[in-house]
């Protein structure tokens, strides 16, 4: 979801207390494993600049992009999985305040082997019981109480004159796509719109083409933030060499 805005910056208080009253708002709807959350919020400031706040939970991700053939590009969220150094310890303290209910660890065969990814579990592995990748969800009632709805922040500045290309996805793209790879679908489709929806296509074809994993929901929105003097509009109708 995207927000543009004049004047100052959303308080990132507000921004975490919807997050909150929408997952108390989805556990009394559906009993269900949650969604992630991904928002771009942009204020149109004094100065002619542009300032981008990025607020998610889960395992979407935003990235930027920048340059005439966008070669400058970096992750500006972060996946919250059990990898991650940070909120593997906040859910293994998560585990040690409350007697327990929250682990991360692989199932393991019958043999004791390990096997899968990193999951966080309620209690020890077993058959059938539940896990989640993610660390951080929305409406989530089926897993560990350890996973929470805060989001996380990142602000972005884009300059009077500069043009800052963003592209926010959920995992089902960024699975199968690397930033090197995306710059390479944009290179050659200069449009936003069109570029988000070859991202989307591909993200299908290589997930069921070219790995062994089910498909899971692809969602992908490209957004050009453009300062108050960047010059003109990128040429929508021709494509770039690649």
């Amino acid at each position: 979801m995207i927000h543009v805005l004049v004047a100052s910056s959303v308080p990132e208080s507000c921004i975490t207390a919807t997050y909150k009253e929408l997952n108390k708002l989805s556990l009394k709807e559906e009993f269900s494993s949650g969604s992630c959350a991904l928002n771009m919020w942009v204020t149109n400031s004094e100065d002619g600049s542009r300032l981008v706040q990025c607020s998610w939970a889960g395992d979407c991700r935003m990235a930027l992009f920048k340059g005439e053939r966008f070669e400058t590009y970096q992750d500006v969220s972060r996946d919250h999985s059990p990898i991650d150094e940070r909120e593997k310890a906040r859910i293994i303290e998560y585990g040690k305040q409350n007697g327990g209910g929250a682990i991360i660890t692989r199932r393991q065969t019958a043999d004791g082997l390990a096997v899968g990814p990193f999951a966080v579990f309620q209690d020890l592995p077993r058959k059938n019981n539940l896990s989640l990748m993610m660390t951080r969800s929305i409406g989530d009632g089926m897993h560990s109480k350890a996973i929470i709805p805060d989001p996380e922040f990142k602000e972005i500045k884009v300059a009077r004159e500069e043009r800052v290309r963003f592209v926010l996805a959920s995992d089902g793209m960024w699975r199968v796509f690397d930033n090197k790879r995306t710059r390479k679908v944009m290179k050659r489709i200069r449009c936003p719109a069109a570029a988000a929806n070859r991202l989307a296509a591909e993200a299908v074809w290589k997930t069921q083409k070219h790995t062994h994993m089910k498909l899971d929901d692809v969602t992908v929105v490209v957004v050009d933030v453009c300062g108050l003097d960047c010059g003109s509009s990128l040429d929508t109708t021709q494509q770039s060499k690649s």
